[in-house]
């Protein structure tokens, strides 16, 4: 049974796919119509502890990164300036797909969680996590797949209105074979499939 007081040890149990691709889409509400809508479509590989993405924003900009071996690297399409930096355990995650962590559910007070439960979402069974409105009405939904152990839909808002949703419901396993975890000047610091082809460079403050 997924409650208040469990559901964090049952999503602990869930393991997270070590290779895979999915799309991933985000949508940033402020209003009623498609007009006030901003939504960012990001393409996102995870292999041997890398992960590479690419997401275009509202615009039409193209954001891209690398992030493995404790590094990010970060530029933007059609540019070859690239930010190189250390990474964190979250940066994956965070970094071009703009998604929560599973430490967001993880680091819920028992006590803000207002619903729970084993439900459908696009017909993919989910653990589902609800909080309860804070002080200021805002509210966090999470859906968790129990078959691939990613979350596949997050949303945030306040009172009635949805202001930020997260969807990414289907996921290909493993990442495409041979898919290069590229650099704009050519430098393949990772292969999917494959073992890393020469350790990463050291990461360091700014580019």
């Amino acid at each position: 049974e997924v409650t208040a007081q469990t559901v964090q040890n049952v999503i602990r149990t869930l393991a997270r796919p070590e290779s895979y691709y999915r799309e991933v889409t985000v949508t940033d509400i402020w209003g009623d119509g498609e007009a006030d809508q901003g939504v960012t479509r990001a393409q996102v590989w995870v292999d041997g502890g890398w992960t590479m993405t690419r997401a275009v924003w509202p615009g039409g900009v193209i954001r891209c990164s690398i992030v493995g071996e404790r590094s990010f690297w970060l530029w933007y399409e059609g540019g070859r300036e690239v930010l190189q930096g250390q990474a964190d355990e979250y940066s994956a995650d965070l970094e071009g797909q703009r998604m929560p962590t599973y430490e967001d559910v993880l680091a819920l007070e028992p006590e803000s969680i207002a619903d729970t439960g084993y439900v459908e979402r696009e017909a993919l069974p989910c653990i589902y996590v609800e909080t309860a409105p804070n002080a200021q009405g805002d509210w966090e939904r999470y859906w968790v797949s129990v078959d691939s152990g990613l979350l596949v839909c997050a949303e945030r808002g306040r009172e009635e209105q949805v202001l930020y949703r997260m969807t990414a419901y289907t996921v290909e396993r493993p990442a495409p074979e041979g898919e290069a975890f590229a650099l704009p000047d050519g430098t393949v610091l990772h292969t999917a499939g494959t073992s890393n082809p020469d350790p990463a460079p050291e990461a360091a403050p700014g580019r």
